[in-house]
């Protein structure tokens, strides 16, 4: 519960959509980018926001500098796949881009995060509610994990 990761998380999920500040940015979206320029004022916990760019960061070059064709695909790595370096550049606008930019790609993937954060967590305790109240439920997801250590011998498979 007080680990960097998952305090950076709560601290993004945690603001108030009523403040004047934040409904003023929902009307003028464009306003967002001045107001962090020139106040460095933004609806998130900046502090959170950087630590969760460098975790970012470090999973991008874990990935990028590994050349394992057997790892699976997810987002992230189709993110990367996708990346296009000359796009962190200044491009000029009537240029056809192809790709993602390093910028997008982190956010795409700070916003995809943060989107299943709350959701996974409150999943995964409605699950363990109703396993609680179920006996006969839980009986089933027990021989079914049984059942699945019994065909591949363990539940983790190697990474």
């Amino acid at each position: 519960p007080n680990h960097p990761l998952v305090a950076s998380a709560k601290s993004l999920n945690d603001f108030r959509l009523f403040s004047p500040f934040v409904i003023m940015l929902f009307i003028f979206p464009q306003l967002a980018g001045v107001f962090e320029r020139l106040f460095g004022a933004t609806i998130f916990n900046k502090k959170s926001l950087d630590y969760l760019s460098e975790a970012v960061d470090s999973v991008i070059g874990m990935r990028g500098s590994s050349s394992d064709e057997s790892r699976p695909v997810d987002f992230l790595q189709l993110m990367i796949k996708a990346r296009n370096t000359e796009l962190d550049k200044k491009v000029p606008n009537d240029m056809v881009k192809t790709g993602v930019s390093t910028k997008e790609l982190k956010g795409n993937a700070i916003t995809f995060w943060l989107a299943g954060y709350d959701t996974t967590s409150n999943t995964l305790v409605l699950v363990a509610y109703n396993l609680a109240l179920n006996q006969e439920a839980q009986d089933k997801a027990i021989e079914e994990v049984d059942a699945v250590i019994e065909k591949r011998g363990s539940l983790i498979t190697s990474l």
